[in-house]
Formats: structure tokens, sequence, C-alpha cells
């Protein structure tokens, strides 16, 4: 019996004749290997490491789709979605090399994408989210065809990690009457009420923020401290809450990398009741201090790099952290789709 006569459930015919279905165990290795070409061209086993790092991992290759030639099988493009936290899901694709393969890329990525809105727990899902160089523009318009649009333009941005030499004539923390930045190690991180003053610091830094505006009202801030706080490792003495007269106004959210020895600055944030009153430098050479003094010594750290990422159209964002000793190290174009919104 030919596949085309036994087509796998939940398969959809493509316009051109090709089929989109999900990756089953005997198309595994092959979609593995047309994904992992975007990456890796010309090796051959790019596929089966992909996938012997995926079980590592424990990367759940649940959302794996694929268009194929209902003949004979063949994997044409391919995209995956991978849960993660603050009910979000990282979309990765094949990269196609025609027009046409763009628009049948679309419909995989659309496939994949609906698949989370779907299915039982993953059902929770509310943003797919993709990241792509900026020359990548067959990519892009594979996303756009799939649902997705541009969310922003990011600088990845980075210094040497702080040292305390750095800091020697420097007093911390020294912030004007009626603010103060309380870490979240003296307050209980685990504590109920902690969360909801982070979240509600969170909110109110969005309001007119120029960091990813549009992301806020795609997402909900205890989403997005759900994100933050499964970024690596999250530690409550890099935590700090942001208070005016008592009140949370803002945050700012440092993790450390163990692989690297690094540590990233995930989020920085004041509400408009603080902004204006050069707080920004301040409160980031306090939090670098600290950290310079925390981090463990070692041949590591002295390669170890701190990072950021900011939104390009956020220029007094930038200018703070490059009188901060940070530098662009590389530029990203975030896509976002709503799930279950097409």
């Amino acid at each position: 019996m030919s596949q085309a006569a036994a087509k796998p459930p939940g398969a959809v015919e493509g316009p051109d004749g090709y089929e989109i279905r999900k990756v089953d165990a005997p198309a595994r290795l092959a979609a593995a290997q047309r994904l992992a070409e975007a990456s890796a061209q010309g090796d051959r086993d790019a596929g089966k490491r992909f996938l012997g790092a995926a079980r590592t991992h424990g990367i759940d290759l649940e959302h794996f789709w694929s268009s194929c030639d209902p003949e004979t099988g063949r994997v044409r493009e391919v995209a995956l979605g991978v849960r993660g936290s603050g009910r979000t899901a990282m979309c990765f694709t094949s990269q196609p090399a025609t027009r046409a393969a763009e628009e049948e890329l679309g419909r995989v990525i659309d496939a994949a994408c609906e698949d989370f809105g779907s299915r039982g727990r993953e059902a929770d899902v509310r943003l797919a989210q993709t990241l792509l160089n900026p020359g990548e523009r067959s990519a892009a318009r594979a996303f756009a065809h799939g649902g997705f649009h541009e969310l922003a333009r990011l600088a990845y941005m980075a210094r040497p990690v702080p040292t305390p030499s750095e800091f020697e004539d420097f007093e911390p923390w020294q912030l004007p009457e009626g603010i103060s930045a309380r870490s979240l190690a003296t307050l209980g991180p685990d504590l109920p009420e902690t969360s909801e003053r982070l979240v509600l610091a969170l909110s109110r830094s969005y309001e007119q923020t120029m960091d990813c505006p549009e992301l806020c009202t795609l997402r909900t801030p205890e989403d997005v401290l759900d994100s933050h706080k499964s970024v690596r490792k999250f530690d409550p003495r890099w935590w700090w809450l942001i208070e005016l007269d008592g009140e949370p106004e803002g945050a700012m959210l440092f993790t450390a990398c163990p692989d690297s020895g690094g540590v990233e600055l995930v989020y920085l944030g004041i509400s408009p009741r603080l902004r204006g009153r050069s707080l920004g430098r301040t409160l980031m050479r306090s939090g670098m201090r600290d950290l310079s003094f925390g981090l463990p010594r070692g041949r590591a750290r002295e390669r170890a790099r701190l990072t950021c990422a900011v939104d390009l159209n956020n220029e007094p964002a930038r200018r703070l952290y490059r009188g901060l000793g940070f530098q662009m190290t590389a530029e990203r174009v975030a896509m976002v789709r709503a799930i279950g919104a097409r």
C-alpha cells in the first residue's frame, strides 16, 4: 500500500501536491536533518546529533511538523515548536530556498502553532515566537505566511563581568529619598506576597515603555515573571524590587549563567513615576557592584560576560548600557504570533 493511500491522521493536503503532517518516528531523522541543515550545511550527521541533544536535554519533539511528498514520504520543509515557560513556545524551522517553499513552510509553521492550541496540557500556550538574523529574509517571509509578525529588532549587548576594583570609590544604593531597592533574598522569594509585588512592579514598569511595547499586550505580567524565573539559574540575591514610598514601581533582575560563569540582565524597568530621575545608572552600578563581590572567583570569571538584550528603538536604554561599558555584539529580529489567533 502506498503512503498516499495510507494518509496519516491529521495530514493536510497542500496546494501543490504535498502533504503537511506531524513528523512520526520513521520520518524523525530526516526531519531532524532538514532542521539542522539550517545551521550545519553539508553536515550529514547533524540530524543524529540534534536528536541526541534533544534526548539529553529533554527537548520535547511532540510539535514537530513537516511537508512531504505523499508518494515517497520525502521530507520537504519542517517546523518544530518547543514549549517554554510563561505560556510561550519557540519555533525553529528549515530554510526555504524559493518563494514557493516560503509559502509551503508558512503552512507547516501554522500547523505546528495550531497544534499547541488544540492539545490538552499544551493548550495554555498563548504566544509563539522566533528569533532570526536580520539577513534571514526568506525565513522571515515564511514566518509571515505562518501568521507571525515582527515584534522588534533586538540589540544584544555585552561587557566583561564587573570586578570589585571598578567600584573602589562607589557607594552603592544611594537613591533619592523615598526610593529603595530591596533584594528578593531579604523579602522571602517564595512568599505569595513577594510575587504579587513583583507582578505589580512589572505591570507598572510597562506603562509607556520603549522596550518591545507590543509585548505588554500579548503576555500577562504573571507569564513574564514565570519566564524570567526560568532563564538559567534563578538566584533571589540578584533580583531587586524598586519601590517608591513602599509601593512597587520597578524591578532589576540579573540571572547567573552557570555554564559560562557569566550573568544576564534579564530585565530593568521602572514606572513613569520614577523616570526622569537618572536612576538607571545608579541602579545598574549598584547591582553590578554587588555582583562583583558575590560571583565566584576563578579563571572562568575572567572570560565571563555580562549580557543583555534591548529593543533597538529604545535609545535611552542603549545609551545607558553603552555608558556602562556594554558593546553591541549581535542583532536579532523577534517575530511573534498569538496561538489560536490566525
